[in-house]
């Protein structure tokens, strides 16, 4: 676990450097793609969505846990969105476009606003910040 600080012109930053966002989208897919087979299944892409944690809702402001079927139904869903010719597989191309809009969104509603964030060591935006700012977190 770590905590940092990011703006939304760190973000920015981030994903307009093509070749170092293509780089960790890349190197992420891959740490993900557990056959090597260049396609991400749902399990395989289920771990990435519960390292959001995503697996909590809050009712005024208490977390309430979801069920595992419900945690299921949500990992189903955003594999869809990754999945973007439907294909029931997600490549690298899908993956870091997708990625490549959810980080455009942080950045634009972070705006010039800097928050504290505590995430996981293998969170992908501990790395934004270790690679746009030179920070070893």
């Amino acid at each position: 676990m770590g905590v940092f600080v990011l703006d939304g012109s760190i973000v920015m930053s981030f994903v307009k450097n093509t070749g170092l966002f293509h780089e960790t989208m890349l190197k992420h897919f891959d740490q993900m793609d557990v056959n090597h087979r260049g396609l991400l299944t749902l399990a395989e892409f289920q771990p990435f969505v519960e390292s959001l944690n995503l697996d909590m809702e809050f009712d005024f402001g208490v977390p309430v846990p979801m069920t595992q079927a419900e945690l299921a139904l949500k990992c189903s869903s955003v594999f869809d969105l990754f999945d973007t010719n439907h294909d029931g597989f997600i490549d690298a191309g899908e993956f870091e476009s997708q990625l490549r809009e959810i980080f455009e969104g942080i950045a634009l509603g972070l705006g010039q606003t800097s928050v504290h964030l505590i995430v996981n060591d293998s969170s992908i935006l501990k790395e934004v910040a270790a690679l746009t700012t030179g920070c070893q977190l």
